[in-house]
């Protein structure tokens, strides 16, 4: 799904197979033709192995899968409201990455993605699927990207005693830094914030208080960063 995104074009559904498909040109301009099984294919092939008499079915491979087929993968004889789960796209596990290096900029969170389909009762199976709004994961810029390249940070300050030795020494250097600050020290010490800032150097959120993450609610997670990122 990531793939016929980026590629700009449409998935189509074969009514002879009924499997879906794809198309796209590489940078090269050669044409490939990308067949694939998705949540809509796995309801079918389920079904004609109902009435092959197959006891059981297999999943290759995990994390790889529609992750919408889960609603209808365990349900023998499946009824409309099992049906119209499929229409429920939720992102997959694949990354948006663009860029290079180990700096990570999120820039797009999550998206479900929507399909339509059509249903034939008599046959038990679908006939017909639109895909209507590609499933989205999180999107990344990495930065940072460099042949031996070191990152000097430093986390927890402002701190009034050893953050100006430090700049005083990077400022001597020419060398930048990152500095992870916490939220309520930057408020006792602005000014050392400041030139931070103003002399170069990459500012990074470290929280407002630095309590133990596995202690909090991720409510007071997204608060602690809010706070410190206002």
């Amino acid at each position: 799904m990531l793939h016929v995104e980026e590629s700009d074009t449409d998935v189509e559904f074969d009514s002879n197979s009924l499997n879906p498909h794809y198309s796209y040109y590489d940078e090269h301009n050669h044409l490939h033709q990308v067949w694939m099984l998705d949540a809509i294919t796995a309801y079918n092939q389920l079904r004609a192995s109902e009435r092959l008499g197959v006891q059981g079915t297999a999943l290759w491979r995990l994390g790889s899968s529609d992750t919408s087929l889960w609603p209808i993968w365990d349900a023998t004889h499946a009824d409309d409201a099992a049906r119209q789960k499929l229409a429920d796209l939720p992102p997959g596990p694949d990354l948006i990455l663009e860029g290079d290096g180990d700096i990570w900029h999120f820039t797009d969170t999550p998206k479900h993605g929507k399909r339509s389909f059509e249903y034939d009762a008599g046959s038990d199976l679908f006939t017909d699927e639109s895909y209507e709004a590609i499933p989205l994961s999180y999107n990344i810029d990495r930065m940072g990207g460099a042949k031996k390249k070191i990152a000097v940070s430093f986390d927890d300050g402002p701190d009034p005693q050893w953050t100006p030795k430090i700049l005083d020494i990077l400022k001597e250097k020419k060398a930048p830094g990152v500095f992870f600050i916490i939220g309520d020290q930057a408020n006792k010490w602005p000014d050392i914030l400041k030139r931070e800032f103003t002399e170069g150097h990459e500012i990074g959120n470290h929280t407002f208080t630095h309590p133990k993450f596995d202690e909090i609610s991720h409510t007071q997670i997204r608060w602690e960063l809010n706070l410190t990122s206002g």
